[in-house]
């Protein structure tokens, strides 16, 4: 300061120094406030071979770790005193990511306390959360009592999801705060009498008493006989909610025989005849709800065709749906051996969508008729 305030002196003594006075004074401004701040910083945590060993402070966080003064936005509200849980889960993203891998849960270790506060181990890695007295905070560390750590929470709270604190986390240089760690609860603890999972997995035994068998009379008996034979579907499904009962094995030969069975058809100067169906897939069920019987049949069908159009005799194969959904079925056509002229590959497409596809779909309802009495 009385360097400053000597140089100033000499500078208003000068004409020519006198315009660049006020810039001087910012100038001063500047580092005079950056002295202060890197004077006013506690030496609470000393760096030592890429690590850094924390040390025991009388504040109640380690503030001014960055070299700041301001104190007040590093601190949060009191947090209340938790039990102790099994675990526990430190979540947020630390400043570069460096030690991300720190993040995730930790689970209690049985019967390992330190300084009166459990002990927790990383679910998936060889880290440790847990409290030194000694340095008057919580550590995250590579083993128990490691003077080097990554992560340090200078709290005093039995537990570390009641640490209410910003979290500092080491660089490799120097303590950095980070508001968006934090630590919270994992654990669930469901009531002893309740038949959830939980209780199962843990072993934990129902004290429910078992329900006692009640005797029903002969009126009770009968009248359950006749639901049980007046009901669609199997006994078992005596709700009468949802069941499938597949056909497919049978539906693809009747199918095919159906399919085999259309006449040939004269369109014209066009005679399209079925030579052979080749292959039937698909499926074919008949599902039960609400004790209604539902019919959903969904195959292709593969078949040779030959179709003749005044002397000439084209020969294809046409794929087609066969279902009881759709009221314009998909086919495409292919050809066996030389495709014919682009005009008559469209005749010969236009004449299978009028009069061949038709056909096949007229035999779905005698397909689903067959089905109902099965």
């Amino acid at each position: 300061r009385g360097v400053i305030f000597t140089m100033m002196r000499r500078m208003a003594s000068h004409r020519r120094c006198r315009p660049h006075l006020a810039s001087f004074l910012a100038l001063s401004l500047v580092f005079s406030l950056t002295a202060l701040c890197s004077l006013g910083r506690p030496r609470d945590m000393v760096s030592g071979g890429g690590w850094v060993r924390p040390r025991r402070s009388r504040h109640t966080c380690p503030i001014g770790l960055c070299g700041g003064s301001d104190t007040q936005e590093q601190l949060d509200a009191v947090k209340p005193e938790k039990k102790p849980v099994d675990i526990v889960a430190i979540s947020g993203q630390a400043k570069g990511q460096m030690y991300a891998d720190q993040m995730g849960k930790y689970e209690a270790m049985e019967g390992q306390k330190i300084d009166g506060r459990i002990c927790y181990k990383h679910t998936n890695r060889s880290d440790y959360l847990y409290f030194s007295k000694e340095y008057g905070g919580w550590l995250v560390a590579p083993s128990l009592g490691n003077e080097k750590c990554y992560m340090f929470a200078a709290s005093e709270c039995k537990h570390p999801s009641s640490i209410s604190c910003v979290w500092a986390i080491w660089n490799g240089t120097s303590w950095n705060y980070d508001k968006r760690i934090s630590v919270s609860d994992c654990s669930y603890k469901a009531p002893y009498n309740t038949k959830f999972h939980y209780n199962w997995d843990r072993g934990i035994k129902c004290t429910d008493p078992p329900p006692t068998p009640k005797p029903i009379s002969g009126d009770q008996a009968r009248e359950i006989e006749e639901r049980l034979l007046n009901m669609e579907g199997s006994a078992w499904n005596s709700a009468g909610t949802w069941e499938e009962r597949s056909v497919k094995a049978w539906a693809r030969g009747r199918v095919r025989e159906l399919i085999q069975g259309i006449s040939p058809i004269h369109a014209g100067n066009w005679n399209i005849r079925i030579e052979e169906v080749k292959s039937v897939t698909g499926e074919a069920n008949i599902i039960f709800v609400r004790n209604k019987r539902r019919y959903g049949i969904d195959l292709e069908a593969k078949l040779n065709v030959d179709i003749d159009y005044g002397s000439k005799t084209i020969k294809s194969t046409i794929v087609c749906e066969v279902n009881n959904q759709n009221d314009f079925p998909e086919f495409r056509v292919e050809w066996r051996g030389t495709p014919p002229n682009l005009q008559i590959s469209s005749r010969v497409r236009d004449e299978v969508r009028k009069h061949l596809i038709p056909a096949i779909k007229d035999q779905v309802p005698k397909l689903v008729e067959e089905m109902a009495v099965k």
